[in-house]
């Protein structure tokens, strides 16, 4: 069994989402959940979370201004990641884009919003690199982290296109009561956040981040809608709004976004 496991960076405040994970065997993801708890057990921490982790709030407010330690933690965790997974997958899209083109392609209606339509982009280009890898359609699941505004959403697209059902479970333990959290969840909020920052330090023309370079060399798709991307997406899919009928039985198809640069 495959899983891909998922999550997201970016609120509606912000000027862009980026829903990105990594697929491993199962077997592959019990290692990593040993190797992960052991590297974060060495810094004294329960579970990671990237933003908290950047803005040094508790549990990682003991690593504020140890730049070396933090370089560590970051470094090990790259490294479990690497010689863990099959590959990395992304998708991201501005929101503007996505709110310019749905004022006149029905967008929403089709894909729900910005959230759902990138996740099913990340488990439509994952399944379409497994099956041509040899790997049987019923052989992979996809897990996103819990609490994104449009789970409902993903959850009624990949069953119409891919006839599947997310799971969706907490990354880190106290979100649901009784459940430790899913460390492949954790590894997901990592490669998120560093595209959602990677993202920003392209268009202000700086150097990736050394924890992104160190992520940057596993096998991966991270694909990019563009406005124009969209745009001609919609319209292949006929998603003409005055045209559209939400009632309307026929999977419409975006096609996969392109890769970023």
């Amino acid at each position: 069994m495959l899983t891909l496991y998922a999550d997201a960076s970016g609120d509606v405040d912000q000027d862009r989402i980026v829903v990105a994970g990594y697929v491993a065997t199962d077997e592959k993801w019990e290692a990593f959940d040993t190797d992960w708890r052991i590297q974060l057990a060495k810094y004294d921490l329960p579970y990671f979370h990237m933003v908290d982790f950047a803005h040094s709030i508790p549990p990682f407010d003991h690593l504020k201004g140890k730049s070396g330690s933090r370089r560590n933690l970051l470094a090990g965790l790259a490294e479990i990641i690497k010689s863990t997974v099959l590959l990395s997958i992304a998708c991201s899209v501005r929101y503007d884009d996505f709110s310019e083109v749905n004022r006149e392609w029905a967008l929403a209606e089709a894909f729900g919003n910005e959230y759902a339509m990138c996740g099913r982009d990340c488990v439509v280009r994952c399944h379409q690199i497994l099956v041509d890898r040899g790997y049987e359609g019923d052989q992979f699941r996809a897990i996103f982290e819990c609490g994104d505004v449009g789970s409902g959403h993903l959850t009624r697209i990949l069953q119409r296109d891919k006839k599947m059902s997310p799971i969706f479970e907490p990354a880190r333990p106290g979100i649901i009561e009784g459940r430790q959290g899913s460390t492949p969840l954790q590894a997901s909020d990592f490669v998120a956040y560093e595209l959602f920052k990677g993202r920003q330090f392209k268009d202000e023309g700086r150097d990736f981040r050394l924890s992104l370079q160190a992520l940057r060399t596993v096998p991966r798709h991270w694909g990019d809608w563009t406005l124009d991307d969209l745009l001609d997406g919609s319209s292949k899919a006929k998603l003409k709004r005055s045209e559209f009928a939400k009632e309307r039985l026929e999977q419409p198809d975006l096609g996969i976004s392109r890769e970023m640069k």
